[in-house]
């Protein structure tokens, strides 16, 4: 690329000191002139080595919403800010994700180990739930109330949490209804109401559900929050609990 102010520059220094040369070296005094940095030229590059370990090996790796293969591997990315994403597949509905922000100098080789953390419902699994639940599932409502209150969509969100585990529990889901008197109660995500949390803590019960049964049970072998200490129903009930949830396996 030619710089007009600087053969302008170089021009006019030739015609001050009274130089005249032919065109040969008038090219040859362009291309003396030292290159410039243009302020859009691309950034350089880096490397990333992304190593993978036991149940972690063979995660899906992408960089910039880019897939990129199976870990561990080498790979050369663009220096800056690079969205790392490592998915390791459960079944159809559920996955192990880790998602990280990193920062990398151009010419700089850095190495990450990929951790994909906890399961969480795949992308498809929740667009799939939302659909339900706009069509009345309780199921479904239960389900996103409990992503968005423990952060599976990697953002915990207790106003959105409550309200799905409020329309479960108008629909009549009893795990539904349990955790929006949990969230009554705590205020959480809602206003505080610690009359009516207990009140649908006690329905969720009635209803059969088995979290409920549970603490309730702890309670009263215990003789906390207000229940007369009887260790023998307490037991009884933890059995009851035990039958309820036998063969259930819970997806979290």
């Amino acid at each position: 690329m030619k710089y007009p102010l600087v053969a302008f520059t170089s021009a006019l220094s030739l015609c001050l000191l009274g130089v005249s040369g032919t065109q040969a070296q008038t090219d040859a005094a362009r291309k003396s002139t030292p290159t410039l940095k243009i302020a859009n030229e691309p950034a350089g590059k880096g490397a990333l080595r992304i190593g993978c370990e036991g149940e972690n090996a063979g995660a899906e790796i992408s960089i910039n919403g880019a897939a990129k293969g199976l870990c561990p591997f080498d790979v050369e990315v663009p220096a800056g800010k690079v969205l790392l994403r490592a998915v390791k597949p459960i079944n159809s509905e559920w996955e192990r994700s880790q998602e990280e922000e990193l920062t990398i100098g151009a010419g700089v080789a850095r190495k990450i180990d990929v951790n994909a953390g906890y399961r969480r419902p795949t992308p498809e699994t929740i667009k799939r739930w939302e659909a339900s639940a706009n069509a009345g599932d309780a199921e479904a409502m239960y389900q996103l109330g409990w992503v968005y209150k423990w952060g599976t969509t990697r953002t915990i969100d207790f106003v959105k949490a409550a309200s799905y585990f409020r329309r479960a529990a108008a629909a009549g889901h009893p795990s539904g209804t349990k955790e929006y008197g949990e969230a009554l109660g705590k205020g959480r995500g809602v206003a505080i109401n610690v009359v009516e949390g207990k009140q649908l803590q006690i329905k969720a019960l009635e209803l059969g559900d088995g979290d409920t049964l549970a603490g309730i049970a702890g309670f009263i072998y215990y003789g906390v929050a207000g229940y007369p200490k009887d260790q023998r129903k307490g037991r009884s009930m933890r059995r009851s609990h035990r039958l309820l949830e036998a063969g259930e396996e819970y997806p979290y």
